[in-house]
């Protein structure tokens, strides 16, 4: 048997025995790309939720002592980690069990933060003292998804979840950005 003639059944076998090796690796990059690209956008949300909470923390200020009629409407940009929420189930399995408590919190925190931003939306016109405490609460949650989003973001692959309570989660928080801690005792 002539090499030639040998040759495309040596590569039709060659292909068969490689391809599953060649779609493991495909799939590893694309996994590897959307975990980067997911870390990505909570760094640049988390921005965001910096300049977001300097914005909610003025409007308790401005809402305080004011009466109950009183109209005031001034909201930060909406944290809206779109890759995450599209993502998670794909990449989810390949963090760390503390990042995937991390990234199930921030998803968590983050349906809290706008189930209450649209109850301030939809009625600063007619409760000032009600939107006040919907802010303040708003704000607590921000702190804190503020703080994971800072520690996943300096502690990277070695990120641990931290061993103190949300309270002392919110006043680092509150200290580091020089916002008045909200609900303060």
């Amino acid at each position: 048997m002539n090499f030639k003639e040998f040759l495309p059944f040596l590569t039709f076998f060659l292909g068969i025995l490689f391809t599953g090796h060649v779609e493991s690796r495909k799939e590893m990059a694309r996994i590897y790309s959307l975990k980067k690209n997911v870390l990505l956008e909570l760094d640049d949300e988390l921005t965001t939720l910096e300049r977001s909470i300097k914005v909610t923390s003025d409007s308790i200020k401005y809402r305080k002592k004011k009466p109950s009629d009183y109209q005031h409407l001034s909201l930060g940009k909406r944290f809206n980690p779109i890759l995450l929420e599209n993502n998670i189930n794909d990449i989810y399995s390949h963090f760390n069990r503390d990042t995937r408590i991390a990234l199930k919190n921030c998803l968590l925190l983050t349906s809290q933060i706008k189930e209450k931003y649209d109850y301030v939306y939809d009625n600063w016109r007619t409760d000032n003292i009600q939107c006040r405490a919907k802010e303040e609460s708003m704000l607590f949650s921000m702190l804190s998804l503020y703080y994971l989003l800072n520690q996943l973001k300096n502690e990277g692959d070695r990120f641990t979840l931290p061993q103190i309570s949300n309270d002392e989660i919110v006043d680092r928080a509150a200290e580091a950005l020089q916002v008045p801690r909200p609900f303060k005792k």
